[in-house]
């Protein structure tokens, strides 16, 4: 798999989100979830296995109300008042933006493929480091359930 690492401006001016064809960028096949364990004994323990390490918790994050407030720099560092919430959740029960309820009228105009203006939009970010034997092993996966 080759990564495309565009611009935020080009990831902007492209605006994928209003295009019912793009729905999946720089991702493998979908699978069923599967755990492995180095042995029958590491399985019969049914705890995580040593080969697999949850990112839940404590990520950087950071709210705008449309895709085009979010400054160009996000994509190379943390900002500087970015906040800390836990992931998994959403940012609505952390006090962004206001949940959306289905049985109420829809805030937004509905005129598909496209979103209005006013578009919250949360960018998350979490600085970890990978295990030295996992990339001696070959290939390393960031699975992120449910995004």
């Amino acid at each position: 798999m080759t990564m495309i690492t565009d611009s935020l401006a080009v990831v902007l001016q492209r605006r994928d989100w209003e295009n019912p064809g793009v729905t999946q960028l720089n991702r493998l096949a979908a699978h069923p979830p599967f755990a492995s364990w180095r042995n029958s004994e590491e399985a019969r323990t049914d705890r995580p296995s040593q080969e697999s390490r949850s990112l839940n918790g404590e990520w950087r994050f950071a709210w705008f109300p449309a895709p085009e407030a979010v400054p160009e720099s996000w994509l190379e560092r943390d900002l500087p008042d970015a906040d800390t919430v836990i992931v998994p959740s959403n940012w609505q029960m952390h006090g962004y933006d206001a949940p959306i309820y289905t049985n109420v009228t829809y805030p937004i105009a509905v005129n598909p493929p496209y979103v209005p203006t006013e578009n919250p939009t949360g960018c998350y970010s979490l600085t970890f480091n990978v295990d030295e034997s996992w990339l001696q092993e070959g290939q390393t996966r960031i699975i992120f359930d449910g995004v």
